[in-house]
Order: structure tokens, then sequence, then C-alpha cells
């Protein structure tokens, strides 16, 4: 795991913060439509919101996502913020315009050549 982190620590757009910060990220596993929709007898209800939701860890890691892209219409963007170490990859990894950089990214680190089963001669 502290092979990882330090590997994270490298990769453009991320950097480790010195004091901790509340995560961003949203535990979206416990969030009921309520909280996104309108709700209750004639829809009367407003949502709830999600701060209730939010992670509960502590933000060590600052994440700047790419811009949108203008190309793809249907492209849902990572978000940037301070992120605990399970949401700062669920940033990266869960969106492909993300994915496809850092991994990119990581093919071109020599040290790390081995983890993909590629090694330069």
């Amino acid at each position: 795991m502290e092979e990882r982190k330090a590997v994270t620590a490298r990769v453009p757009r991320v950097r480790k913060l010195k004091k901790p910060t509340p995560c961003e990220g949203i535990r979206w596993s416990e969030v009921p439509l309520k909280a996104l929709y309108s709700w209750g007898p004639g829809r009367k209800n407003p949502p709830t919101g999600l701060e209730k939701y939010r992670c509960k860890m502590w933000g060590w890691w600052s994440f700047t996502a790419l811009p949108r892209s203008k190309r793809d219409p249907y492209d849902y963007p990572a978000t940037s913020g301070h992120y605990c170490w399970i949401h700062l990859w669920k940033q990266i990894h869960d969106h492909t315009r993300e994915h496809r950089a850092f991994t990119k990214w990581f093919k071109r680190q020599p040290e790390y050549q081995d983890w993909y089963g590629e090694k330069d001669e």
C-alpha cells in the first residue's frame, strides 16, 4: 500500500497535502433517492441533499481533473477536490479520460515497467 501511495504522489495533477481536509467524496451506496429527488405526497418535499452522505475520512490528496471534453457531449468528467485514498482512486479509475491519461503516464515511467510485464532490454 505504501508503494502505491508513493507512486500516486508522483502522478501529474495529484499532490499530497501537508494537513488533511474533509474528503469531498460521497458514499453513493448509502444515498437514498430522496436525497436526490423531490419526495413525499405530490412530490412536495424538496431533496434532502448529499451533505449527510459525504465521506467521513480525512482527505490527504488534492486532485485536479482534466477539463471536460468538447468533442464528447456525453463525457462525464471527474471532479477536482480533496479526497481520501479510496475516493482519489475512484476519481482516477472510474472516469475513462482520467484512467486513459493515468495509464499513459504510468507506462512511460521506467521504474514501473515490470508492473505491466514490459521490460526494456
